[in-house]
């Protein structure tokens, strides 16, 4: 999987903020923009608990879209839920998502999190990210 971590501004070029995005050549798009989407708009303290092994389960959700830990791997998407806490008309058919190891998605937030901490030269500047770096 490859994002690209960029800077949107508006036209009269004033800088609105961070994002991510899939690679324009993808072969996955619609799976990598829910994951892209999570990144850019991730909870502040996520990282702490991908880094923990113990949790096995846990909602790290956000408004703009679903995250839930399961086990080794991730699931972004929407309608998801921690063990026990469905909806009493949950069903697990409308549940869309995609997965995603932990470990990659650890290494691109740890890539978001350096990329923020840049400061902005050109405010063309972009960095590809591609998750098969996380096994070097």
């Amino acid at each position: 999987m490859k994002l690209v971590f960029s800077h949107v501004y508006d036209k009269s070029g004033n800088y609105i903020f961070p994002y991510c995005s899939p690679e324009e050549s993808t072969i996955d798009y619609d799976s990598e923009e829910y994951v892209s989407r999570y990144i850019t708009f991730h909870p502040n303290d996520v990282l702490e608990e991908l880094y923990d092994e113990s949790i096995t389960n846990r909602f790290i959700g956000v408004d703009e879209i679903e995250a839930l830990i399961d086990y080794e791997n991730v699931k972004i998407g929407h309608w998801l839920y921690e063990e026990g806490c469905e909806l009493e008309d949950y069903d697990p058919e409308e549940t869309t998502y995609v997965v995603i190891s932990r470990k990659e998605l650890i290494y691109l937030l740890e890539k978001w999190d350096e990329f923020l901490a840049k400061p902005i030269i050109d405010p063309h500047y972009q960095e590809i990210i591609d998750t098969k770096e996380a096994y070097l």
